[in-house]
């Protein structure tokens, strides 16, 4: 055999071997998303059940407490959601090339149930009614 065409199969074969590494790890970051979406569609799921739509954020309070979920009090001025919200981290995104790791939380929405002078307001208030649970996820990519 030549030296060109040993060179030639040589230079195949290892594009052959990228390519199936490469696929692979496409198929297992697939597979991993897909593990970590499931996850937290099921967290959302507990919490949608658990938490009704009109409840107070007194009442929400209690019920993380007894759970001893952790949260915090945040304010994103979110669409439907003019009073504070409680965040709750229930997981994070892996690094990629172009983005840094990812928080994934679930937000508890709610409405104020007192005019607002100021945005955001001081503090949460306590007859402020659930108007939504849903997951978001915050990072930074180039």
């Amino acid at each position: 055999m030549k030296h060109g065409v040993k060179s030639f199969y040589s230079m195949q074969k290892i594009t052959v071997f990228t390519v199936l590494v490469l696929a692979a790890w496409f198929i297992y970051s697939r597979v991993e998303q897909a593990r970590r979406e499931t996850a937290y569609r099921a967290a959302l799921a507990q919490f949608q059940c658990d938490l009704h739509i009109g409840m107070t954020r007194e009442e929400t309070k209690k019920y993380l407490d007894s759970r001893k979920v952790p949260y915090q009090p945040m304010y994103w001025g979110e669409p439907g959601g003019a009073g504070w919200s409680y965040r709750i981290q229930v997981g994070e995104e892996p690094a990629t090339i172009i983005c840094k790791s990812w928080d994934v939380y679930m937000v508890l929405n709610f409405g104020s149930t007192k005019t607002v002078s100021r945005i955001p307001p001081d503090e949460p208030v306590a007859s402020d009614i659930l108007q939504g649970v849903h997951l978001k996820k915050e990072g930074t990519c180039l």
